[in-house]
């Protein structure tokens, strides 16, 4: 145990032979199958499990060692949990009623790392390009919430119907061996992982969720398929403090039209191929997104994604 949080052996792999036996999360089926998830404080918390699949069919069957899953608290169900499997690892994320609780492999050892901190440092250093979300733990709320998600023509009441978007993201290399192991199959199981995460709150608050691109291998880089020149940190700084995502978002969406097709804003609804793109780099201090717009360049962890999306 550290300052950071907790570190516990987790026999998960106890769980493996029933992960295929799991209710999908859109059926109107109930599940029996129960995981127990360690927590800092070394108490436990129990859910049960269903298959949220994050990947088209297409995409799925290119790496078939990447699942991910979703949990609704047994003794609170308002209690959710993520959970992710690459291979003979997992990764998981809890939303608590005592806050977010991460759980990672240690890199060095058969013990997961338990925290309430993503990083093992406090996010509000970030710079999402905006003052009013610069080291504010709390912002003014309003009452009023919009009848419609999205557009008020056509009117999707909240709550009442799930929307799902197609997210197009674009890991370059640097992201890819600092999240993942330096493969396209790494990283694709880092997006998944972190898709699976961000459904957790959309898809309870705004009754959306996101699917990744059936083809979104192509847009993770390696050391041996660097990013294109639009994302290089030597070909895009605009700002005073050299940071690059100002620049590079208006690479985005160019860039996915030119190599996965029409999609963005104002795309007609009947060639549309992606609904939302992104960048991920890890040059960036935080994250900016267009407002309103459907594109970003992110810092590549859950709550600067969380907030820019």
């Amino acid at each position: 145990k550290d300052n950071d949080g907790s570190y516990y052996f987790w026999d998960i792999h106890q769980y493996q032979d029933s992960l295929d036996k799991y209710p999908s999360i859109n059926s109107k089926s109930l599940s029996n199958y129960i995981i127990s998830f360690p927590t800092p404080s070394g108490d436990k918390k129990e859910f049960y499990m269903y298959n949220s699949a994050v990947m088209p069919d297409e995409l799925a069957n290119k790496f078939p060692n990447i699942k991910t899953f979703t949990g609704t608290g047994i003794h609170n169900p308002s209690e959710l949990v993520s959970l992710s499997i690459y291979n003979d690892e997992a990764s998981a994320m809890i939303y608590s009623k005592e806050g977010k609780i991460f759980i990672s492999k240690h890199s060095d050892s058969d013990l997961y790392s338990v925290s309430y901190n993503e990083l093992g440092y406090n996010n509000e250093y970030f710079d999402c390009g905006h003052p009013a979300f610069i080291n504010q733990n709390v912002l003014a709320r309003s009452n009023q919430f919009d009848e419609c998600i999205g557009e008020d023509e056509p009117c999707y009441t909240m709550g009442n119907k799930l929307i799902t978007y197609r997210i197009a993201m674009i890991m370059t290399e640097s992201v890819t061996n600092s999240v993942a192991d330096g493969t396209v199959e790494g990283g694709m199981a880092w997006i998944a992982s972190i898709i699976n995460q961000l459904n957790l709150l959309w898809r309870r608050e705004l009754g959306f969720e996101f699917e990744i691109i059936s083809n979104n291998n192509i847009l993770v880089f390696t050391n041996n398929n660097p990013a294109p020149s639009e994302f290089s940190v030597s070909n895009c700084t605009e700002t005073a403090d050299g940071d690059p995502k100002y620049c590079e978002i208006n690479n985005v969406e160019p860039y996915l039209e030119s190599v996965i097709g029409v999609g963005g804003l104002n795309a007609p609804d009947e060639i549309r191929l992606w609904e939302y793109g992104l960048v991920l780099n890890t040059t960036y201090n935080g994250g900016v997104a267009q407002a309103p717009g459907p594109i970003s360049a992110n810092n590549p962890t859950y709550e600067v994604l969380n907030h820019e999306l």
